[in-house]
């Protein structure tokens, strides 16, 4: 499980898997002859068509459901997480210059008034 591994882990895992389903879409588009080498338990005839039915049974091979679950469950709750941080940072920083040209714009003033 990722939790119990780690981000850095999940993350190899995940891109490992998207290069292995890219080779397994690229010997399938290359070859419409190509035998189905995922498990058989996962392979179902879809159309008549053995190249199509190849590259659609990708989507049914356990990695691309892993990497699903990966998008849905960490990278997707992660990246919103990164966005609150930003967007949090940025008003604290643009509140905390706000201060900062209010204060000098009562100096400003002050020292217009007195000369």
């Amino acid at each position: 499980c990722i939790r119990d591994r780690g981000m850095a882990v999940g993350l190899t895992r995940h891109f490992e898997n998207l290069r292995y389903l890219l080779t397994q879409y690229t010997t399938y588009s290359a070859d419409a002859r190509a035998n189905f080498t995922g498990p058989r338990d996962n392979f179902r005839t879809i159309t008549t068509d053995n190249q199509r039915n190849n590259i659609l049974n990708i989507l049914r091979l356990p990695q691309a459901f892993e990497i699903s679950s990966m998008q849905a469950l960490y990278i997707k709750l992660a990246f919103r997480a990164l966005l609150n941080d930003f967007r949090r940072g940025l008003n604290d920083d643009f509140n905390a210059k706000l201060t900062l040209r209010l204060a000098l714009y009562i100096v400003l003033n002050i020292c217009l008034l007195y000369t």
